[in-house]
């Protein structure tokens, strides 16, 4: 078997998700998820990193890998505090205007606004809303 040349180097994958609506009304739940992956070059990191999002994504019910990623080749060795993703994006908006178009803030309760709470296990007993800030004991995302 031959040897593969190449030392095998750390890069960073970001890929974007889609959780189906389940009844919280037209907004859509997008998720950002990014993991470390060892290649030999940039095309084999996103063949892997493709790799692994479809994993991921056929893990978790109702969630679809929307074909998106994005890979960094970290500067700093991996270890605590490292960078190991950066994303750079050009705007003609003012920082508060770019925020809240990029991350909108999420409101305190869905019913509030008229719509379902969609919940997720958030741990130890609690269930916590995709779409607000309401988190409430008990296995409510069954």
């Amino acid at each position: 078997m031959a040897k593969r040349k190449g030392k095998k180097t750390w890069f960073a994958a970001n890929s974007v998700f889609l959780h189906a609506d389940r009844g919280s009304g037209p907004r859509q739940l997008y998720e950002e998820r990014v993991v470390l992956l060892r290649a030999r070059s940039g095309q084999k990191a996103i063949a892997l990193a493709m790799r692994e999002a479809n994993r991921y994504a056929g893990m978790l019910d109702a969630v679809t890998f929307t074909g998106f990623v994005d890979i960094y080749q970290p500067f700093d060795e991996v270890a605590v505090g490292a960078e190991v993703y950066s994303h750079m994006d050009q705007s003609d908006l003012g920082p508060t205007e770019y925020l809240s178009l990029r991350y909108p803030p999420e409101p305190l309760d869905c019913e509030a606004e008229g719509r379902e709470h969609r919940y997720y296990n958030k741990a130890r007993g609690y269930s916590a809303c995709y779409h607000c800030a309401v988190v409430k004991p008990g296995e409510l995302w069954k």
